[in-house]
């Protein structure tokens, strides 16, 4: 058996073997899924459209989902897409890995989308933005941790 997972602020879904305990996770329990095959679903030959990798649920088992390689290659009467990407199949512990590294790149690309643009900004606005990204000028580790 297989829990579907999902933080609420994220757009993946997992699934993994044992059920997360961490609060506020969107679960569901007892899912199946079929991903792509490693080897083939992620080659994209020379000339041919860029993958797009969408993961469905099968209308006829909402326990079932299935990852294709393009939105051409499902029967939408079948299936429909989740809007969700596909995050793997993992253990308990190795779901908990990926989610904390995920998580630490959410909040790095949030800090950079929030750099200024002006040349011309203050040392102290490029030190907040560097202390909230947990480094400081002194390379002390930030107060907030």
């Amino acid at each position: 058996m297989l829990y579907g997972v999902m933080a609420p602020d994220s757009m993946v879904m997992y699934f993994v073997a044992e059920r997360p305990d961490e609060p506020g996770l969107i679960i569901e329990d007892d899912v199946r899924v079929e991903p792509l095959d490693f080897m083939t679903g992620s080659l994209w030959p020379e000339g041919a459209p860029r993958p797009e990798q969408v993961l469905c649920r099968s209308k006829a088992d909402p326990k079932f989902y299935k990852q294709f390689q393009y939105r051409a290659d499902f029967d939408p009467a079948e299936f429909e897409e989740t809007g969700m990407a596909y995050g793997g199949t993992y253990s308990l512990e190795r779901y908990r890995e990926v989610r904390g590294r995920v998580a630490r790149w959410d909040a790095t690309k949030k800090a950079l989308d929030a750099l200024p643009t002006d040349p011309n900004e203050t040392d102290e606005a490029w030190g907040e933005i560097l202390h909230n990204l947990g480094v400081t000028p002194t390379g002390e580790e930030p107060t907030h941790r």
